[in-house]
């Protein structure tokens, strides 16, 4: 992933709630709550979402994430969006990738209202964990 002209926000988090919300012959349909921290250079905080998420035929799953981020300083950015997680390899690991904007109301954080942002990283299926790299769009 580039990084010209983008902040980035590293998110580390563990899944701490899970919801089976659907099961049937071919679909699954589940709810997780998310919690951890998220660094950058644009501020470090605490990391909480809430992920919808639907197996596709293919076994990769399409999912929704609402998130929120608790600065330091105790400024809120919040976000939506939604993207793809793979298939696990052998490993246990699967690919995840989305996109959305995001939002504050924080005025030293303003410039980040209506941004787009973009992630990519990897999730951990045998621990309920993922690493992801958030980059912010200018």
């Amino acid at each position: 992933m580039e990084n010209a002209g983008k902040e980035s926000l590293t998110i580390r988090a563990r899944n701490v709630t899970l919801e089976i919300v659907e099961a049937s012959e071919g679909k699954i349909k589940i709810k997780s709550n998310c919690a951890g921290q998220v660094n950058g250079s644009l501020y470090s905080g605490s990391y909480n979402d809430t992920v919808e998420a639907v197996m596709n035929p293919d076994g990769t799953f399409a999912v929704t994430i609402r998130y929120l981020h608790m600065t330091q300083s105790g400024e809120l950015v919040w976000g939506t969006g939604a993207g793809k997680r793979g298939v696990p390899g052998s490993n246990g690991m699967a690919r995840l990738n989305a996109e959305g904007v995001m939002w504050t109301s924080s005025p030293r954080l303003s410039q980040l209202n209506g941004k787009r942002w973009i992630v990519e990283g990897d999730y951990n299926v045998k621990e309920e964990s993922f690493e992801v790299i958030q980059q912010i769009r200018s």
